[in-house]
Order: structure tokens, then sequence, then C-alpha cells
């Protein structure tokens, strides 16, 4: 190699000292022409594009393109020394060995003085647009090509000792085909470069950009034939999973297929044991190596695996750290380290030791070797797999039966195959009855739009509702949510359907309700507000023009409507606060006062009817809250006025009966019908007879919901004569409640109507 480099070396000094005869040097003419020139060749020297996959070499860069420019523009001396000049730049910058740096001097001086030289003896004229010199600049640019890479195939056959004649001559097919293209490219290129030099030498100002975008489009055509290459090699080792029979022989067909395809000496895999890495298959050199240090090898392979990276890491010599130390007793000189990670475990880890190919686009690299770790997370997980399944299929049995999801599967002809122990329940079909029977039908299945859904045929229905009704044996209606799976046939090809049925009936139930409960709060919530704004529009606009009288009627209007709109509110938010849950603490509260508090808030609301309240004329202490005594209390005499005709009576009566506090709301409504009494104080209900008045369905769910919180209860009892009669019990208390009394509340209240229409 050195002869062959001096060989060269002298050449091109003697084409130089040639070049110098024939016509001098014209650099200092222009300076600035001169300085852009071989800035424009030193760009096209950094833009390079070099890589090696077994048979597949290329190494562009883009000097004879440039070089177009100092051919056309410049004598055979100038040419010589602004190649000498930007190859040196170069070579300095790269620090690039002494050797090869002469080299890549010498290679070029000798093909741009014999471009240059061909150039003016075919008649070409420096800086003259004539067609003659261009056809001369393409004869002088190809004499480069040729020159240029007669000396690289040289000097790849120098370097090709350990290579055959027949790996050689593949290589030089590739290093032909893999410049044609590039070529073809540097002629159009460089042509264009010239005529645009001759046109304006000041243009050479703006073609650096595109050099740059050759630059790009060479190394993606380069990435692309290495990337093409070790895709090939993916394929075939993603064929060796598919058609192995045994682990082994898929680990050992994969690993085999990776040295080849990466170019590495040897390939090994470790899977992780009970939290300890194990090498499981290695592929090493047919040459035989020392033996390595195994435990070298369980601290590398623990390091790695302990760091929990999920892309592969690059582990050379050049390190320097303890890693790099393992991995030389381990007996290499480099590695790619690849994880197998499946949902963030670590089943192992995929070695590639000691590169043998030359470095180039390490990204292609990474992703293909990454690509090919997931295909092997796959098999393993696959492994696992089938050996959990074919192990658990007894247990798998008894969960079917154990769950408490009903499952039932269906074949393609509608017969029922499996049918379990939590099906039975809710539908009270017996599993003996129905498997092996094409009675699905029983069920009667419709979904939310009450459409029949004719399961027995599920193979003819693009879509399965996810919540279905059917009909139980006893005759009541069911909501079940669905979750479908068409399952791949067996042997014989047959499909089937898998059906988890969960009972939701009580949600469904509360999801209508709440549908209800919206629907009818948006309405409470307008209804009072419209006598509001009617009645405060008046007052604004005719109320100088009202009487007294019409005047305070408006307002009473109004005060009663808040009061309807704020009750409305205070409910809504005591729900919210009853779902978050209730802090319970009591306190002596003086039942008596609450009471006639609650009576005297709701006469403006109660106009056409009379309200008495009885014993309220000593105190009935009991434990409790005073807000939540209120609340409770205000919910009851609300619901009493509400469904109590005109012009009728609304009774509350207190009293302490042994240790409790009792209040009795009484009416001369319609009363509660048969199997609503407990009904009623849940969220949302209404009895369906009274749909012709309002309300929200949450006044009764409150109250119970506040009494229970203070140690009471509230119920329904049956009437005398007519009407409802609610009853809310407290402990009853002997603290003394130390507030004044309200001397207001007399026996008056007992008998009197209180306020009449």
């Amino acid at each position: 190699m050195k002869l062959y480099v001096a060989g060269v070396a002298v050449a091109a000094i003697a084409l130089a000292t040639v070049a110098g005869a024939h016509d001098g040097t014209s650099l200092g003419d222009n300076l600035v022409i001169t300085a852009l020139v071989c800035a424009m060749l030193v760009q096209a020297q950094l833009l390079r594009v070099r890589f090696e996959y077994r048979s597949h070499h290329a190494d562009y860069n883009f000097f004879e393109t440039a070089i177009a420019v100092a051919i056309i523009g410049f004598t055979p001396l100038d040419v010589a020394i602004l190649a000498t000049v930007a190859t040196v730049i170069v070579m300095a910058l790269h620090r690039i060995p002494l050797l090869k740096s002469t080299f890549n001097v010498a290679q070029w001086i000798c093909a741009g003085v014999l471009g240059s030289l061909a150039f003016h003896w075919l008649g070409g004229r420096t800086g003259q647009p004539h067609g003659q010199t261009f056809a001369a600049l393409i004869a002088g640019l190809t004499v480069t090509l040729l020159v240029n890479q007669a000396l690289m195939a040289l000097v790849l056959r120098l370097t090709s000792e350990q290579r055959s004649n027949s790996s050689f001559r593949g290589l030089a097919k590739s290093v032909v085909a893999s410049r044609l293209v590039i070529h073809a490219a540097s002629l159009s290129l460089g042509t264009l470069l010239a005529a645009a030099y001759c046109w304006a030498p000041w243009i050479l100002a703006v073609t650096f950009l595109p050099l740059a975008l050759l630059h790009v489009a060479s190394r993606a055509h380069a990435e692309a034939r290495a990337d093409r290459a070790r895709l090939a090699g993916l394929q075939r080792a993603t064929h060796a999973l598919s058609v192995a029979h045994t682990s082994e022989e898929a680990f050992s067909a994969l690993l085999r297929e990776v040295r080849t395809s990466f170019e590495v000496t040897t390939v090994e895999l470790w899977l992780v044991h009970d939290g300890v890495p194990q090498q499981v298959a290695a592929d090493p050199p047919s040459v035989p190596q020392p033996a390595p240090s195994a435990e070298a090898a369980q601290r590398l392979m623990t390091r790695y695996l302990r760091q929990g990276r999920d892309t592969p890491t690059r582990l050379s010599l050049a390190a320097d750290d303890t890693a790099s130390k393992d991995m030389a007793a381990y007996g290499h000189q480099d590695g790619l380290f690849v994880p197998l990670r499946s949902q963030q475990a670590d089943l192992g880890m995929l070695c590639l030791f000691d590169r043998v190919g030359m470095e180039g686009f390490e990204e292609g690299e990474l992703a293909v070797i990454t690509a090919l770790a997931a295909e092997l997370v796959g098999y393993l997980e696959r492994a696992t797999l089938v050996g959990q399944l074919l192990g658990e299929q007894t247990k798998m049995a008894r969960i079917v039966d154990q769950t408490s999801d009903g499952i039932v599967t269906l074949s393609e002809d509608g017969v029922i195959h499996t049918w379990n122990n939590a099906l039975e329940s809710v539908t009270g079909y017996a599993a003996s009855e129905m498997v092996g029977t094409s009675h699905i039908g029983l069920l009667r299945a419709r979904d939310e739009a009450g459409a029949d859904v004719w399961l027995e045929s599920w193979t003819t229905l693009d879509h399965l509702p996810e919540r279905l009704q059917i009909r139980a044996a006893s005759g009541e209606s069911h909501w079940l949510s669905c979750s479908f799976t068409r399952a791949g046939g067996g042997e014989d090809g047959e499909q089937s359907l898998i059906v988890v049925a969960r009972d939701v009936t009580a949600a469904h139930e509360l999801e209508r309700l709440k549908d209800d409960f919206v629907a009818v709060v948006s309405h409470e919530l307008r209804t009072p507000l419209v006598p509001i704004k009617g009645w405060a529009s008046m007052l604004l606009q005719r109320g100088d023009r009202m009487t007294a009288e019409q005047r305070r009627d408006a307002l009473e209007s109004i005060q009663a409507q808040a009061q309807r709109l704020e009750r409305l509110v205070l409910n809504i938010l005591d729900a919210s606060r009853i779902e978050g849950g209730l802090e319970a603490s009591t306190q002596a509260v003086d039942v008596s006062l609450v009471a006639a508090r609650v009576v005297d808030e709701m006469l403006p609301s109660a106009a056409t009817h009379a309200i008495r309240l009885h014993g309220a004329t000593r105190p009935l202490v009991a434990f409790g809250q005073a807000v939540w005594v209120e609340r409770a209390l205000a919910n009851l005499l609300a619901n009493a006025v509400k469904y109590t005709p005109a012009e009728s009576t609304v009774d509350i009566t207190l009293a302490q009966e042994g240790a409790e506090v009792v209040i009795r709301v009484s009416d001369e409504g319609p009363g509660i019908p048969s199997g609503w009494s407990e009904r009623i104080f849940e969220r949302f209900e209404r009895v369906p007879e009274s749909s012709t008045q309002t309300g929200t369905g949450l006044g009764l769910y409150i109250t119970r919901q506040l009494v229970s919180a203070m140690g009471g209860r509230v119920d329904v009892e049956k009437s005398a004569t007519t009407g409802t009669v609610f009853c809310m019990r407290l402990r009853a208390s002997s603290v003394q409640v130390p507030v004044p009394r309200n001397g207001q509340v007399t026996s008056d209240r007992e008998t009197a109507r209180i306020k009449s229409a």
C-alpha cells in the first residue's frame, strides 16, 4: 500500500509539472473567485457519504462536481493547486492519517489535472460558453471520474487481502453499480455549475446550496441501500422464528441470521430466569476463541438489564469504564446490547459482539435491530402464552363457572356451547336445559331502542349492541352490559361468538332516573323564574301606577317563587353533599323553635293552604343539627303543601314519645299508593299518579338521609282518614338549650288559619 501511494504521489507531481509547463497559473487574477472555488471544493469533500455492508460498498462525495468549475475557469496547474489546498484542508479537519491523506491529495491532483488537460486538448476555452467548450468539459469530467474510480479500485483491491477473488468481483460490481447514478448527477450538476460560472462568476456564491441538497439525496440513497439489505436479513430472521418447531431451533436460526446480516463475529441471547440473566443460545465465530470470563459476562448483562433501557446501547473498549473492562474480560472488543422488554418487564438481552463490517448509517441499523428485538419479544411472549394456556385450561374452566359475569358461547348456527353459573342466576335458565340447544331466543333480547336482537343469527349481524334487555324465566326484565368476541375456528374452521354479560339493571334504571331528573330540574329552575321576571318587569315599568295592594301581591309572589327556587337549589346541593358522605355531629336542638321558623318561612308560598302547628308551646329538645332538622322538616312541609288540594289544611304535630321527639306532618292529599311507601324515599323517585305535580324527586331522599345521619328515622304512617302522614323521629335530649325562646310561638298557631287567599 505504501508503494502504491508513493507511486500515485510521484504521478501527481509529474502531472502537476506538465500542467505548469502547459499554461502556468492565473490564481492571482481574481482572489475572491479563487477563494469561492476553493471553498466549494472543500464543501464538496466534506459532504461525504461512505458505507460498506457485506458486498455493498459506496463512497460518495461531490469533488468531481465542484471541480468542473475549476476545469473551465482555471489552468491545469490552477486545478492541481486548488485540489491540493482543498484536500489538505479536509484531511486536517477530519484528522485523517498521513498515508491516507497523501493518497487522497495525490488522487485528486491526478484526476483533476488529467481532466483539465483533456479539456484544453479537446479545444475547450477558459470561461467561454460555447458548445465546443462544454463538449470538452464533459469529456474532461469523464476523464476525471474514470481516473478517480480507477485509483480507488486499486486501493480496494489492495485492502481486500482477506477477500476471495469472487467476493472482490462482487464488491467491484457493487461499486460500479452504486456509482452510475452519482456519476450522471455529477456530470449534470458540474456542467450546470460551469455554465453558471461562465455566465456570471459571482454566482458561485449561491452554489453551496445545490451541493448540500445533492449530498442529502446521495446520503438518502446510500442509507436506503443499506437498510434494504438489513431488512432482508430481518425478514429471514423473522421467517426463522415463524417456522421453527422448538425454541432451540428458533434461537439457533435467528442468531445465525443476525450474525450474517449485521456482520458481527458473535451473537448471544440472554434471558431472565427468576431475576437472573442466563445465556440460552449463542452463535460464536467459526474461528475458536479463548475461553471468556463467565463472571464478567454475568456482571455485564446484569448491569445493562438493571439500567432498564428501552433502546439498544453500544459499548467499545474506548469507553474505558467498568462495563468496557468486563467486556474485555469477556473476550470482545465492542458490543451492541439490545434489550428485550415487554410492558416494562425485562425478558432478556440480545448481544452482538465485534463488528467486522465498516460502520455507517447506525440509525438504520438500530431501527432494524430494534424491530428484530420486537419480533423476538413477540415470539417469547407467544411461547410463554402457549405454555400458560396448556397449563391453565382446567383453571380457566373453574373461573368461567365461578365468575360473577355471565358467559355464553354460540356456534355459527346459534347452538349454545357454554352457559356458566352466573348466567343461570341472571336468566333463571339452567345450563342443563340450554347447552347443546338453540334456545338463546328464549331471552327475547332487545336493544335500547326496543328492536329485537336475534343472537342465534349473530353471523348475519354487522353490529351487536353493547347493552341488551332480556326477559328471565320468571318474566322479569334485566339489562345486560355485553361484550362480544368473534373467535376464530379451531381445526374444523368453525367460528364462535363469546358473550360476556353483566347485570346492570340497577345502573340502567339509575341512568334513566338521572335523565328524568335533569329534565325535571331544567323545568323546575325555569318555572319560578318566569313569575319572578314578570313581576319584576311589571314593578319596574308600571310600579308607580299600581296600588299598594297590587305591589304587595307582586312582591309576595316574587318572594314565594324565590323561596321555591331556594328550596330547589338547596335540595340539589344537599343531594351532592349526601353523595359525598355526611359527617354526623349532633347537639341539642329545640325542635319547637325550628318548626316555628320553618312555618314562618313557608307561609308566603302556601297562599291557598292553612298550616297548623301543634305542640310547639314548650321546648322539645332532640339530638341533631338545627340546619338538618330545618331542611328535613321544610322538605316534608313543602311536599305536603304541593300535594294537598287548595283550601285544605296541613298539620304539623310535635310530641315527645318516650326517648324520642316525634314530628308528624299530615296532609289531605291523595295519599301514597300501595308499594310506594319506601320507593318515594329513593333518589329521583316520584309517584306515577302525581305526574301533574312538578318536582325533582330529591326532597324525601334528602330528608331520610339527613334524619338517618342524626340517628333518627322517617317513615310514612297510615292515615286515620285520607291523605298522608310523614313521621320523623329524633332521639330526645335532656340538655337545656341556652338560647332564649321565641315568645311568638303560642297556642294561637294551633288553631288559627295562618294565611288565606
